[in-house]
């Protein structure tokens, strides 16, 4: 777990400092690492909030009726598509289908490394930033619930341990974060670290 002395969360700069530690968006997700893996992509949405000055993150909760991965916390996003141009245009229309994020309200920012889950799909992180309000539209049939998790509780420390679980035949090893009922793990929270290893090395740490 990083630790980052100074307060990202509350820095109206973090996105200029952030953006230039991420990767490029690319066209298409880098390969995976053998085949047989299904290609995706997830949204991992920032919003700055000016009055307190804080940083936020989005993340949903998964619909029970959903064949994998019920009722775990995830990024908006989901399995890429033949007319998709790449894992941006995945991301957005997932993210549209899932929770009514609007494309236009969204500015993309990088990506980061892709992530192998443990029931076999590769997927590509993109983080974009939210620069103009919206109203959620949540997709009941996938999504139970639309979480916004401030940053500051991120870089807790307190707010993260490592997780052994097991799920069927398979055993997850691996982050995992607390935010109040929620319990983050899995890709998401790998994703999450690997968020925040960006931010540690955007602020020098």
């Amino acid at each position: 777990m990083v630790s980052i002395p100074v307060r990202p969360w509350e820095d109206p700069c973090l996105k200029e400092r952030l953006q230039a530690h991420l990767r490029p968006i690319l066209e298409r997700c880098p390969p995976a690492p053998e085949a047989g893996l299904t290609l995706a992509a997830v949204l991992i949405p920032l919003e700055w909030q000016a009055d307190p000055p804080a940083w936020f993150l989005y993340v949903i909760q998964r619909s029970q009726a959903m064949t994998l991965h019920r009722g775990q916390i995830a990024f908006p996003g989901g399995i890429a598509q033949p007319g998709d141009a790449g894992p941006w245009d995945t991301a957005l229309r997932e993210a549209w289908e899932e929770v009514g994020l609007p494309p236009t309200v969204l500015q993309p920012l990088g990506s980061l490394p892709p992530v192998r889950t443990v029931t076999d799909f590769w997927v590509c992180p993109v983080v974009a930033l939210l620069h103009h309000p919206w109203s959620a539209r949540l997709n009941y049939r996938e999504v139970d619930a639309l979480i916004r998790i401030p940053l500051m509780h991120l870089m807790d420390p307190n707010a993260y341990r490592w997780l052994e679980i097991r799920r069927g035949p398979n055993v997850y090893h691996g982050p995992c974060f607390q935010y109040g009922p929620y319990l983050i793990w899995g890709a998401t929270a790998r994703m999450i670290v690997a968020f925040l290893e960006s931010l540690a090395e955007a602020y020098g740490c």
